[in-house]
Formats: structure tokens, C-alpha cells, sequence
């Protein structure tokens, strides 16, 4: 996804939980902090993705913390292969 817009991502999984202002652009959080079906999805708060976009919203690079299982979702919202 690297390169392509941020609204691709946003498509895929959803608006961010937050968004940070970064020297060259924006960083989009996904916490599990605003997830709007805890039965569904579970319990999420484990895993952290940050997408760094620059100032035209492409996409630059991706960061996420937790374990493989609470960021699960995540990679299968971005590629049904996984």
C-alpha cells in the first residue's frame, strides 16, 4: 500500500482512532480505543498500527506493535491472503 492514498487504507479498515501532525505529514492510528463492535472484534487494545502519509496523503510507511494475533484483523483487512 505503500504510495497509494491514505482513503485506500481508510477504505480497508476504517477512519483512525486518532491522527498525529508529523513534520512531513500525518500519522493515522489505529488503537482498538474507538472500535465500535468490542463482541466482534474482540479485544484489539493490544495492537497498534501507525501509518505515516505525507503532505499529498500518500502513503509513506507503516509501524504497528502488539501481538500477531490482536493485529490479525489489520493484515487480513489489507490483504485477504493472509
Amino acid at each position: 500500500m505503500k504510495g497509494q492514498p491514505v482513503k485506500t487504507l481508510v477504505a480497508k479498515l476504517g477512519e483512525p482512532d486518532s491522527k498525529e501532525k508529523a513534520d512531513d505529514g500525518r500519522v493515522y492510528i489505529r488503537d482498538g480505543s474507538n472500535n465500535a463492535s468490542p463482541v466482534f472484534w474482540g479485544n484489539f487494545s493490544d495492537c497498534k498500527l501507525k501509518v505515516y502519509v505525507d503532505k499529498s496523503d500518500a502513503i509513506t510507511g507503516f509501524f504497528h506493535s502488539g501481538t500477531d494475533g490482536a493485529c490479525a484483523r489489520y493484515a487480513h483487512a489489507l490483504d485477504n491472503n493472509f
